[in-house]
């Protein structure tokens, strides 16, 4: 395996795991909000989870701006492959 072939390898796996997190994350706030309604609490439990449902949404924005970034470097492989695959087959 070429090295380039390795890290585009290893940045698929990182964006699988990125991906897999978000959506778990997601998960968790909809399910949040979603019982905030049904739930019987005090205003202090409320604003706790409150906070806490924002830094999970962080969160969130955070991992999908890491996939946006893998995503990239990706592309970038795929078109530096490419150009040596070109360059291969025309020396």
């Amino acid at each position: 395996m070429t090295l380039v072939n390795a890290e585009l390898y290893k940045a698929l796996l990182n964006a699988g795991v990125a991906e897999k997190l978000a959506a778990d994350a997601a998960r968790a706030i909809l399910a949040a909000e979603g019982a905030l309604p049904q739930v019987q609490m005090t205003f202090a439990e409320y604003l706790a989870l409150s906070v806490d449902l924002a830094a999970l949404k962080s969160e969130v924005r955070q991992l999908a701006a890491k996939i946006d970034e893998i995503k990239t470097v990706v592309t970038q492989s795929n078109i530096a492959v490419e150009d040596n695959i070109a360059v291969e087959e025309t020396a």
